[in-house]
């Protein structure tokens, strides 16, 4: 019904011109205005017709020559009717033409009329083109958010399986002798607890000690320089991890007074390997404080002593 409406005013404008047309065609004339009967037809058509008996008698004159007019008038009929026919084959091209026109003024409109219906198919087609890009792109960014939800989950998952193996608490160095300590103390024990739910295997560890009043904010170079633990130790989830170390550099009597009185302390730090379910290295520093009276450690130190590192692949 819409493209019925948009044609229209084209057939409207195709059948006028077709009507202009036909009116201003020539029409062939029944009869050339030169073969219409003259004063001097009509004398002479009179003179042939009259009787030969209805004569009168006249004197004898001179012969005279008496012109007839008939090669004339065959002359001007032969050319009538040639113009007739001339005519008659230009009515007839003309009426070709002009239905040839009107032919070509509908072929055009029809033209027109399926130019305009592919453009609007073509418009539909882009817009529906667009809107398919634009789910596409929606369900891109719904499937990446998906994913990375998904990653997330995963590795929250991971995580809550890691074995924890933290730093607890160290054993007591005691007993605080009277006289000079023996020649292999202190014999510092450190204890570790896997909180995890999966087994860790201890690879590594290092235990260090100090006699300064403050620790520098970075550990020494020998820091990085663990013990291998050998055969590797299976410490199962909940479970206790001990290490004795009798430590470098054994303890004076001074060196108990100054500690007494403020004037040092006594550290000891350190850190363990050890590797998960999937081969990953998990690291854990600690980092203490010796109190002489009473026989306790305070968990203390710069950041870069105490912390918990995950690696993957290591």
């Amino acid at each position: 019904m819409q493209l019925l409406r948009r044609l229209l005013p084209l057939i409207l404008i195709a059948s006028s011109l077709l009507l202009g047309a036909a009116s201003s065609s020539p029409t062939p004339n029944s009869a050339p205005s030169n073969l219409r009967p003259t004063a001097e037809n009509r004398q002479a058509r009179n003179a042939d017709d009259r009787p030969a008996t209805d004569y009168e008698p006249t004197t004898l004159t001179p012969s005279r020559v008496v012109t007839s007019a008939t090669p004339v008038l065959n002359q001007n009929v032969d050319r009538n009717t040639e113009q007739g026919k001339y005519q008659a084959a230009q009515y007839r091209l003309n009426r070709f033409q002009t239905w040839f026109n009107g032919l070509l003024v509908l072929f055009t409109a029809a033209l027109v009329a399926v130019g305009s219906w592919q453009a609007r198919r073509l418009r539909q087609t882009v817009e529906a083109t667009q809107e398919t890009a634009e789910a596409a792109k929606k369900s891109a960014d719904a499937t990446e958010v998906a994913a990375k939800a998904a990653k997330t989950s995963a590795e929250a998952l991971i995580r809550s399986e890691w074995p924890r193996l933290l730093f607890e608490r160290f054993d007591p160095i005691g007993p605080i002798f009277k006289n000079d300590p023996p020649p292999n103390w202190p014999n510092v024990i450190v204890g570790f607890r896997n909180y995890g739910r999966t087994p860790a295997f201890v690879t590594e560890i290092f235990i260090g000690s100090q006699l300064i009043p403050d620790l520098p904010p970075d550990p020494k170079p020998n820091y990085w320089s663990p013990i291998p633990v050998k055969p590797v130790v299976v410490v199962p989830p909940n479970e206790r991890f001990t290490r004795s170390r009798y430590l470098a550099g054994r303890l004076r009597r001074e060196d108990l007074h100054a500690i007494l009185q403020g004037k040092t302390n006594y550290w000891v730090y350190g850190y363990v390997n050890c590797l998960d379910y999937r081969g990953d290295t998990h690291r854990t520093g600690f980092c203490a404080r010796w109190r002489v009276e009473p026989d306790i450690w305070s968990h203390d130190g710069p950041p870069n002593y105490t912390y918990n590192y995950h690696a993957e692949g290591h």
